[in-house]
């Protein structure tokens, strides 16, 4: 494989610089071999701890994976990741099946958090931590075949050798993340009451009546460390809720009326009045 880490050209610019946010868009041309311009915005908005980053591009090229690396603020030997209504902890090496070469990248879906740094995810993305100083985030990985013959990694295929033009990825592509620095571990830095408020920001519009503002009210509460809400929606006449405990011990929880303790890791459904 040819690595390429370093771009020919760099740019930045200053797109916003006020007291509620600010915005830096940083542009690198590199050649994979193909010139591409790859522009990495970071936005920093008053009263969150975390900065926002979004990376774009067109990508003209074939058979190749883009990441994205983060150094972190400290050297580690493991990783955490949420995933299905879990959070993971890895080491920096893998286990492999038969006849295969163990490859220590894994999968996110919520936040992956090492060294003093969670990264909060829109979507799911492969990461692996290097050397226990780096997250590398995957961008884009493209592929011309659902298998090979002669396959570095593995003995024998996957799967056939049948040619898919569309995977490798031709075209605009862009993803979202943020970066939460922090101290201590993921729970001790609240990452998961940090990944909501990424995820759900405040949303605005512009009005169009003269009559004043809406009533002020509030919805139902969640209660619990670590309790995150995962499913609402009214269902047969009445309000069906769904939360999960995120943590390796009991939490005492709550959401509106009702209070009840969950095991760790538990997920409960709840019904809610209509």
């Amino acid at each position: 494989d040819r690595i390429i880490d370093e771009p020919d050209a760099v740019r930045v610019d200053v797109v916003a610089a006020g007291p509620l946010r600010g915005e830096l868009r940083v542009v690198r041309l590199y050649r994979w071999p193909a010139p591409v311009e790859v522009t990495t915005s970071i936005d920093l908005r008053a009263g969150e701890p975390f900065c926002r980053v979004r990376v774009g591009f067109y990508n003209p090229c074939d058979d190749h994976r883009i990441r994205f690396h983060i150094p972190l603020a400290e050297t580690t030997d493991h990783s955490s990741a949420e995933g299905q209504f879990a959070v993971v902890e890895r080491g920096l090496e893998a286990e492999a099946g038969f006849g295969e070469v163990a490859l220590p990248t894994f999968p996110a879906y919520g936040f992956v958090d090492a060294g003093g740094v969670a990264v909060l995810l829109d979507h799911v993305l492969e990461y692996e931590l290097l050397e226990g100083k780096e997250l590398a985030l995957t961008v884009l990985r493209s592929t011309g075949l659902i298998s090979r013959s002669a396959h570095a990694y593995r003995e024998s295929p996957a799967g056939p050798e049948v040619e898919i033009p569309a995977a490798q990825c031709r075209g605009a592509w862009g993803v979202g993340f943020a970066l939460y620095p922090h101290g201590g571990d993921w729970q001790e830095a609240r990452v998961l009451e940090r990944l909501e408020e990424y995820r759900h920001p405040f949303l605005t519009s512009r009005g169009k009546g003269a009559e004043p503002g809406p009533r002020d009210g509030a919805g139902p509460e969640l209660r619990g460390d670590g309790v995150v809400l995962s499913s609402l929606r009214r269902r047969e006449g009445s309000i069906e809720a769904r939360v999960v405990c995120e943590q390796p011990r009991p939490v005492s929880a709550g959401f509106g009326d009702d209070e009840f303790d969950l095991r760790p890791w538990e997920i409960r459904t709840l019904t809610l009045g209509g």
